[in-house]
């Protein structure tokens, strides 16, 4: 079963934190577990995302809105449909509904394991640039 857990950039420094997220209706909040008291930091609400439950080759977390580099596609991970897809570049600049491959659950994970995470789209938008 994959780990449920969101990220959000704070509202007082631009700064990721990761956890447990929450919408109250007029804020949106990320509860830290892992901070001294369980700190809670307000968030900027078009940066949660959430964790895929798939790692890259370094074993870092891959979460929606992840840039991606795999051996021939830069592709940046994308929620749909109750589950995550993985958006050529191109493709995601011109925003067309054509997905990558059309990836199962299983081809995702093939394929993540073997790519690397060289950012977001909130953090390095150049990276979009073809």
């Amino acid at each position: 079963m994959r780990e449920i857990k969101f990220r959000g950039m704070r509202t007082d420094n631009n700064k990721f934190v990761y956890g447990f997220f929450e919408d109250n209706g007029y804020q949106k909040i990320i509860h830290v577990k892992d901070e001294p008291f369980k700190r809670s930091h307000y968030v900027i609400g078009k940066t949660v995302t959430q964790y895929t439950g798939l790692d890259d080759k370094y074993k870092k977390n891959i979460y929606s809105g992840d840039i991606v580099k795999g051996e021939k596609y830069i592709c940046v991970i994308k929620t749909i449909k109750g589950g995550f897809t993985a958006i050529e570049i191109s493709e995601y600049n011109k925003q067309l509904s054509k997905y990558f491959n059309d990836l199962t659950d299983n081809q995702m994970w093939g394929w993540c394991s073997s790519c690397e995470v060289i950012g977001n789209i909130f953090e390095n938008p150049e990276l979009l640039t073809n």
